[in-house]
């Protein structure tokens, strides 16, 4: 039987389940303090390792530097192989497919079965859902609570994860990664020349959010390379970490008829705009810098006509470093 505490109350119930849950524990139990009373610290370090999830630190800790990361990739590569093995030739089919409904319940009924079960999920999971059940105030609160637990690559949950210096680092870290993976330079590598740059293309185009220029992320990975390392801790663009918003006042408001700007490229108080005709409108453009500078931003202009020559690039990258860092 399971030693776990909730697997005795579902089958005794609380007062029953916690009595011989209680019972069991102290007979098979070991106790930390125990063990060490019996065994020393140095063997009880011994048992908590051998009982940590396997990973490159685990085997470096209990090999060595140098046969640490040998056994990691063996033990890794093994692993790999043996679920490729597993499931190679498994279909998945968890039942929530449109296939499965319709062959369940035929074209029409299953369509509409299947439909109704998605808005629910989609329900289940948005702010209405927390504001419904538990209030305006209460829902509000729990709605960020899931959010934050849904967040795993901001900076903020590195540093709860890992702490402020080794969370910051960590974060780092990963956007440099990010940087290199979504350059044309590692599709290059990665595939040729003439290959590579046709899949950076379908890459840029693929991960770039609705609405924003592929050619503008292009130029902000290219600059974000280029940033110290404190730069980059405080800079936020769209395929990076998504736009800053910033929220206008009430005479801005008025003015532009919208309640918030969003910033295509910041670093610290720089601000680059890309701008593009297709998107771009000049009187909404001038409320905006006069807005951004009446807060002591600095904003540095590029036209997409002007970039978008190969001849320019290079230029134009090295002149929004040199904003950045006046």
């Amino acid at each position: 039987m399971a030693s776990v505490k909730q697997s005795w109350i579902r089958k005794y119930g609380e007062e029953e389940g916690l009595r011989k849950f209680n019972e069991f524990k102290k007979q098979y139990g070991r106790p930390k303090e125990k063990f060490i009373e019996e065994h020393g610290i140095d063997a009880w370090n011994k048992y908590v390792l051998s009982k940590k999830t396997y990973s490159l630190e685990i085997c470096v800790e209990k090999y060595g530097e140098i046969e640490g990361p040998k056994k990691w990739e063996e033990r890794k590569n093994k692993k790999i192989n043996s679920q490729k093995d597993n499931f190679k030739d498994k279909t998945w089919n968890n039942g929530r497919t449109l296939d499965s409904y319709q062959n369940r319940y035929g074209i029409e009924k299953g369509y509409k079965l299947w439909k109704l079960r998605n808005e629910r999920q989609s329900y289940r999971f948005s702010k209405q859902y927390y504001l419904d059940t538990f209030g305006e105030i209460e829902g509000s609160k729990k709605y960020k609570e899931y959010l934050l637990s849904m967040d795993k690559t901001s900076k903020a949950a590195f540093v709860k994860k890992y702490g402020k210096v080794e969370g910051t680092k960590k974060y780092l870290e990963l956007n440099k990664h990010k940087a290199y993976c979504n350059s044309i330079e590692y599709y290059i590598e990665k595939y040729s020349e003439e290959v590579g740059k046709i899949k950076y293309k379908e890459h840029i185009r693929k991960i770039t959010p609705r609405g924003i220029s592929k050619i503008s992320q292009e130029l902000f990975w290219n600059i974000y390379k280029l940033l110290t390392t404190e730069q980059q801790e405080i800079c936020r663009f769209g395929n990076l970490n998504s736009e800053e918003i910033i929220y206008l006042d009430e005479i801005y408001r008025k003015r532009m008829n919208q309640t918030c700007i969003k910033i295509d490229f910041k670093v610290g108080n720089k601000i680059i705009e890309y701008d593009c005709n297709r998107w771009h409108n000049s009187d909404k453009d001038n409320l905006r810098d006069e807005f951004l500078l009446n807060r002591n931003y600095k904003i540095l202009r590029i036209d997409d006509s002007i970039y978008s020559k190969k001849e320019n690039k290079e230029n134009i990258i090295k002149q929004c470093i040199r904003f950045i860092n006046e």
